[in-house]
């Protein structure tokens, strides 16, 4: 009962949110709302099985931090408002030439080759002989389980450039078919750098890569799509309900492989629910057992910034990345939103404290980040970091995983193929293309070919 009244909770806030955050699909407001409404209507199908009894406790703390993060994210928007006006001007950049990416691809996928010998490595360390691809996935999950993977130096540069390299490739593909600056069979070569990167999170082993691929895709798309005028958010609507189905579909696939199972059309909506859903009754549950910090002060969220410290030769204590699986009659998950470890190591009222702050700073970082069209690089980095909104109602990605060096390992590899791609005059090739972004009155500009020297 209480499941349907937080769902009915949530989509009023959703409306709240939509409204009072200038009408924009992408505000932080309006993903993380959405976020939740899709983990309790997840939740509401899967009980049908967990017939789990929700607590009136867990909900007024979920829609109580939702609320603070919307009221707070509507400040954010209103300032920025204020002081930051729409960009109405374009500034006209190369992009590179096939030849040059194919080049580029080639590089990426010399340094995935290791990847590939780490994966096999790591796989091998759990069963001397595997069946097939999948149940290569599932020995390599087991092992970085039981902690024994390890990987290489080159594996990681695989990770920062491949992911930099297909992300820019993506942006410049989205941004020049969507303007008709270039068909979409001119500026497919830009997408090549996508191949290697895709094999390095498929063999990963997590599902965090391939999500945050997938919310890259759907932020980048909403920002070029809702800066032009006519019906915009129907339009980006069509485009993420088209998105979501094609991830739909590999995320079960994948989910079986590494399960080692290949169940039937009741076996993946289980998979479905449990991923998306399973973590509200799992707060709830977190919530009824007794709020307690088993770690020290951030034990739970600073984890990035711990690393750092322990690795410079601070003596702090040590921090929790993954939790246990808990039992809920019969159904197991170790997955609790990201407000558990808000509540767990700073208390409820330190959990609103910080929904407030992220509501406030991301929504001013995305309204900025949206009206600087000629600030490519925010644009292409926010839609990276921005994952963490999309898996709000799952596990926290923010403090656990964005607040430390892997964001600016990110923003460096980013800087790095942004210079190279954009700035530097490689003769590969047959030409170069310009770069045109839509303005706020959906005028294009007069675009022209520029042979290289």
């Amino acid at each position: 009962m209480l499941l349907n009244v937080l769902l009915i909770l949530l989509m009023l806030l959703a409306v709240f949110a939509y409204e009072v955050n200038g009408k924009n699909l992408l505000n932080p407001a309006c993903v993380v709302c959405a976020v939740f409404i899709v983990s309790t209507a997840l939740a509401i199908i899967g009980n049908r099985n967990w017939k789990y009894s929700m607590h009136i406790e867990s909900v007024v703390i979920i829609f109580g931090a939702l609320s603070l993060f919307s009221i707070a994210s509507s400040c954010g928007t209103y300032i920025s408002n204020r002081i930051t006006a729409l960009q109405k001007f374009e500034k006209i950049l190369r992009i590179p030439t096939k030849g040059f990416v194919y080049i580029v691809t080639i590089i990426l996928l010399c340094f995935t080759a290791f990847t590939v010998r780490d994966f096999v490595r790591n796989a091998s360390l759990v069963r001397a002989t595997v069946d097939g691809f999948g149940g290569m996935i599932k020995a390599s999950r087991d092992a970085a389980t039981l902690g024994l993977a390890s990987s290489s130096v080159f594996s990681s540069l695989a990770v920062y450039f491949g992911r930099a390299t297909s992300y820019i490739g993506i942006y410049l593909f989205i941004v020049n078919t969507y303007s008709k600056n270039l068909k979409a069979k001119e500026a497919r070569y830009l997408l090549f750098p996508c191949v290697p990167y895709i094999v390095t999170v498929f063999l990963s082993t997590g599902r965090t890569l391939l999500i945050g691929f997938v919310t890259y895709i759907i932020t980048i798309y909403g920002i070029v799509i809702l800066r032009s005028a006519g019906a915009a958010q129907r339009i980006l609507a069509k485009k993420i309900f088209k998105i979501m189905i094609v991830f739909v579909i590999v995320f079960i696939g994948y989910g079986n492989m590494r399960q080692g199972s290949s169940g039937g059309l009741l076996s993946a909506l289980n998979g479905i629910t449990s991923y998306g859903g399973f973590s509200i009754p799992s707060f709830d549950y977190f919530i009824e057992s007794g709020v307690r910090n088993t770690g020290g002060f951030g034990s739970h969220t600073l984890l990035q910034i711990y690393e750092l410290l322990k690795r410079v030769g601070v003596a702090i204590p040590d921090s929790n990345g993954s939790y246990d699986a808990i039992l809920i009659n019969g159904y197991r998950g170790n997955i609790f939103t990201a407000l558990r470890r808000y509540v767990e190591d700073y208390g409820v009222l330190g959990c609103f404290i910080i929904m407030i702050l992220l509501g406030f700073f991301t929504s001013l970082a995305y309204n900025n980040t949206f009206k600087h069209a000629n600030n490519h690089v925010a644009i292409i980095y926010y839609s990276l970091t921005a994952e963490f909104l999309y898996e709000f109602s799952i596990e926290e990605r923010f403090m656990c995983g964005r607040l430390g060096m892997p964001s600016i390992l990110d923003l460096i590899a980013i800087l790095i193929v942004w210079n190279i791609y954009t700035s530097v005059d490689f003769s590969i090739g047959d030409r170069y293309h310009s770069l045109v972004f839509l303005n706020s009155e959906n005028r294009r500009l007069t675009i022209k070919s520029q042979a290289p020297k």
